[in-house]
């Protein structure tokens, strides 16, 4: 019994040696709410791409693993009326592709995101004597009377299928719209008129 109570004591002492040694957990990366009001979108948490740029109606980041490469840019088309064609976009996209020096179009997939059904279309081309990859994400604007698209754009690599991840749950997974800045200066200018 007593080599029974020494075993019993080692063991919750290992055990808690170990438990004291483990390595803390790393806590999560920072992340940051990004807003455009011209453009209409805000990105709610990043945390796999830092902002480059934020200004006019585009928004660009960049990876902030070292050593990836590369460019999003998130941008917004022109207000069009009788809806949005996202497959026709795709389809501009292949044509423009296949005009680029090299260009050679990938295919397209369809995926379901926050804001509604995406397409994601990729190519590659040359530019400036080196090969590129587009990778060109298209959804539907929140307004609902245009397209927002999500362009990235980095040097040939096998790690597509990782980008497209990060993309799609660092950057897409997380927009959100805003409303028309038109909407909040009347809204704005009506409640200073009445008071309220």
């Amino acid at each position: 019994m007593r080599y029974l109570k020494v075993l019993l004591g080692l063991t919750l002492a290992l055990s808690m040696f170990a438990i004291g040694c483990r390595k803390a957990e790393e806590p999560p990366p920072p992340t940051v709410r990004v807003e455009n009001t011209q453009l209409g979108i805000a990105i709610a948490a990043l945390s796999d791409f830092a902002v480059s740029s934020n200004e006019g109606a585009a928004i660009e980041l960049t990876p902030s693993d070292e050593g990836v490469t590369g460019q999003v840019t998130v941008v917004a088309g022109e207000a069009e009326t009788g809806g949005i064609n996202l497959i026709a976009a795709v389809e501009q996209h292949k044509a423009d592709i296949l005009e680029r020096a090299d260009g050679d179009y990938k295919g397209s997939n369809e995926y379901v995101a926050p804001l509604g059904t995406t397409f994601a279309s990729r190519g590659r081309y040359t530019s400036d004597g080196a090969m590129l990859e587009e990778l060109n994400v298209f959804m539907v604007h929140p307004w609902g009377d245009r397209t927002l698209q999500v362009i990235y754009r980095y040097p040939v690599a096998d790690d597509t299928e990782a980008r497209l991840g990060a993309l799609m749950n660092g950057v897409i997974g997380e927009l959100e719209g805003l409303p028309p800045a038109e909407v909040e200066s009347i809204t704005q200018d009506a409640d200073e008129t009445t008071g309220s």
